[in-house]
């Protein structure tokens, strides 16, 4: 039987139930069972994970951890971000190239590491240009270059909003994560909640 979609405040209330018969708040954020579950689009019951949009991009990226999963969502729950899922599909599959201009700063790389090389939060715009500033004039001088096309891309990624936040979605996910986690582990317990919030019975 095909269940109604959970809206928020219905998937705050499976969440709560489940912490009634799980310590689902300190289960590790790394279960491999979960991540493979969400992989393969199995995300009925899943708040921000029961369309056939986000199960899509699921199945395509196929987060195995709670970074993935937070820039899947980011990408895939703003219409200005979406196109960028292929590149940062295809840089999360083979070794990613930063803008070979990138790699000149080595800060810079590290900070967008966990994007696989790729410009995804207000969060690293704001590390980077931490970096720039704190930069001696002689080091920029030295940057010049690299410096200029960094700026360049932000700008242009602020007029376009194609910039998420990072904190938002990493709340999300982990959120997400929460139930996901419930529903691989513990399906009948999951699914019984989940009708008991939907007032749904046996």
């Amino acid at each position: 039987m095909h269940l109604p979609n959970l809206n928020e405040t219905q998937s705050k209330r499976l969440l709560e139930l489940c912490r009634q018969t799980c310590d689902i708040d300190t289960v590790a954020i790394d279960d491999k069972k979960t991540y493979h579950m969400i992989s393969d689009g199995d995300t009925d019951g899943i708040f921000m994970m029961e369309t056939e949009w986000i199960k899509y991009d699921l199945r395509q990226i196929r987060p195995a951890n709670i970074e993935e999963l937070t820039a899947c969502m980011a990408l895939s729950h703003s219409v200005h971000m979406n196109p960028y899922i292929y590149p940062y599909l295809k840089r999360s599959r083979t070794k990613y190239i930063v803008f070979p201009i990138y790699k000149k700063i080595e800060a810079v790389e590290d900070i967008l590491r966990d994007t696989h090389g790729m410009l995804l939060y207000k969060e690293q715009v704001g590390k980077i240009e931490d970096v720039i500033e704190e930069m001696p004039d002689d080091v920029k001088l030295c940057y010049k270059t690299a410096i200029a096309t960094i700026e360049e891309e932000i700008q242009e990624r602020k007029r376009t909003r194609t910039i998420s936040s990072h904190d938002y979605f990493y709340k999300r996910a982990v959120f997400c994560y929460k139930l996901a986690y419930m529903k691989a582990n513990y399906p009948y317990l999951f699914d019984k909640l989940r009708k008991r919030v939907l007032n749904i019975k046996e």
